[in-house]
Parts: structure tokens; C-alpha cells; sequence
């Protein structure tokens, strides 16, 4: 009993650290051109005129302006409610790490990824762009983590949440395809190891 509530308050205190660490700055300075960009795209009337102006102008996948476009409606245009958004997926990476790190290794593994990941300074710089950077980190831990149990022992639902969230990553960057690719290599070059073993 003792550890689940040290377990929680180490949890609550270093998800709420890094939303700090990721907040403080944020009135530093305005949106900058690329991401009034996105804001633009995100603005429009709906999420058809969203697809139609991203596969026409645009280079990126669709589905953090559209995640950005339902976040106005709900809390307005101020730079500070906008930058918000990134600013939680980013904190939400560190609790949603722990978790996946804990259930893959064990507690020390996810204490040490959790104040590696909540003092990350890449993290907390993206955290502060109105872009989907801030999202993938969570994507690629969901992902990961439906690898390795799929790797450990072959799932039907596991390997429905691997795909539904490789989908969700090359929808929010198109790079992800790279990572995709990368965790599909590693996996038959394991299945390949393994029976040679056999």
C-alpha cells in the first residue's frame, strides 16, 4: 500500500515538474511564422477545407491541425491557449512513459526515463512550438510498447493497437513512415534471429 502512494505522489510531482519546466517560458515570445502557419491551416471552417489546403499546399500530415482545430474551438486563439496543447502532449509523454517503461522493464527503469524525459531539453523546446513534434513522443512509446508485447508473444489486439498507432504517427508526420519502416526491419530481423535458434 505504502509504495502505490509513493508510486502516485512521485507520479503527480514530476508530471506536474515537467509541465512547469515546459510552461515557464512560454510568454517569452509570439508565435513565430511557421507556426501561424499551422495556425492557419487549423483555422479553417472545417476539417474537409483542413485536408483540402494540407494535401494541396502543404508538406505535413493532417491530423495535428486537425487535433488543432478542435483545440480552438474549445479554448480560443491566445498564443498561451494555443501553446498549451503541445505543452500537454509533452507532459503527457512523462506519466504515459513511466507507465510503458514500467510493464517493459520494471519501476527503476520507469523512474529513471520519467526525470530523463521530464528535464529533456529537446522536449521542452518542442513543447513550446505550435507543431505536432510534441505529440510523437507519446505515439512512438504507445508504439514501441505494442511492438515489444508482440515481439514477447503474439497478440491480435496488440498488433490492432501497433497498427492503429503506426496509422496515427504517419498521419501526424510524414517521417514517421521512417520509424515505421525501422520498427518493421528490427521485427523480422528478430523473428529471423529466433528461428535460427530453433
Amino acid at each position: 500500500m505504502k509504495s502505490i502512494h509513493k508510486t502516485t505522489f512521485f507520479l503527480i510531482a514530476i508530471t506536474f515538474l515537467a509541465f512547469i519546466l515546459r510552461w515557464a517560458d512560454v510568454n517569452s515570445a509570439a508565435l513565430w511564422i511557421d507556426e501561424l502557419y499551422c495556425f492557419d491551416i487549423a483555422s479553417k471552417t472545417s476539417i474537409l477545407e483542413i485536408l483540402k489546403t494540407v494535401f494541396h499546399t502543404d508538406l505535413h500530415a493532417p491530423l495535428f491541425f486537425i487535433i488543432l482545430h478542435f483545440w480552438i474551438k474549445l479554448v480560443g486563439t491566445s498564443d498561451n491557449a494555443l501553446i498549451l496543447l503541445p505543452v500537454l502532449f509533452s507532459t503527457l509523454s512523462v506519466p504515459v512513459g513511466y507507465f510503458l517503461s514500467k510493464k517493459i522493464f520494471n519501476e527503476k527503469t520507469a523512474v529513471i526515463f520519467s526525470i530523463f524525459n521530464t528535464i529533456n531539453a529537446l522536449e521542452i523546446y518542442y513543447a513550446q512550438e505550435l507543431k505536432f513534434y510534441s505529440l510523437l513522443p507519446i505515439l512512438g512509446l504507445i508504439s514501441v510498447y505494442c511492438f515489444l508485447k508482440i515481439v514477447q508473444e503474439f497478440d491480435i489486439k496488440n498488433a490492432i493497437y501497433l497498427f492503429l498507432a503506426n496509422t496515427i504517427i504517419v498521419y501526424t508526420f510524414n517521417a514517421g513512415v521512417f520509424f515505421v519502416a525501422a520498427e518493421f526491419i528490427v521485427g523480422l530481423a528478430y523473428l529471423l534471429a529466433k528461428k535460427d535458434k530453433k
